[in-house]
């Protein structure tokens, strides 16, 4: 009976009229507005204790050195420094390269971290943490500088040596040609000079 019927509302006059029982029954409904609250999603707070209270970031030349100081640090306090996750001990040094064995990093007794000839193995994330509390954290960028091979040295010295030779060989024709007729230029200077008498 319903499918077909048209939407109306509970108070209209054409429901009253199409069916009276229904149309009586809506007819006293109060009026309302349903409100549906849309409730936003909690937002999780970052919890404080992965925050460290300091950040830099370094932006270094390849063999090139730096030293860092962990602020807030005594002498009596329990200091660690980390790159990445491996723990740097202190008062030894530490090499990241693989085939280079060269100890780059050090930490002194002082907690003072020391860089020295840096390169790429050497960039990344150093942490220092005074007394469990997470202290400084330092972004380490090391830009390389570009280098040329022996390959491309060959290569523009034999470029370079041939111009110099073609040059060269043109200047000892020349030098040549003027010592063996000197007349030719004699009388090209003694023209030149009456030009030059002539104009003034």
């Amino acid at each position: 009976m319903f499918q077909r019927s048209p939407l109306l509302s509970c108070r209209s006059t054409e429901l009253r009229e199409r069916l009276p029982i229904i149309g009586n029954l809506t007819r006293d409904l109060p009026q309302f507005e349903q409100v549906e609250v849309c409730k936003p999603c909690k937002k999780e707070k970052k919890s404080k204790k992965y925050k460290f209270k300091h950040r830099r970031r370094y932006l270094l030349n390849e063999a090139t050195q730096l030293s860092i100081v962990c602020p807030e640090a005594s002498e009596e306090s329990n200091v660690v420094w980390r790159k990445e996750s491996k723990i740097l001990k202190k008062g030894k040094g530490h090499s990241v390269r693989k085939k280079d064995p060269t100890e780059r990093i050090l930490v002194d007794p002082f907690f003072t971290l020391y860089l020295r000839d840096v390169g790429k193995p050497e960039q990344g994330n150093y942490t220092c943490t005074v007394d469990g509390t997470r202290m400084l954290q330092v972004k380490l960028t090391v830009v390389m500088r570009p280098r040329v091979t022996i390959k491309e040295l060959l290569k523009y010295l034999g470029y370079l040596s041939f111009i110099f030779l073609v040059s060269f060989v043109a200047w000892i024709i020349g030098i040549i040609r003027a010592c063996r007729n000197p007349q030719i230029f004699a009388a090209k200077q003694q023209e030149e000079l009456e030009e030059l008498m002539k104009d003034l």
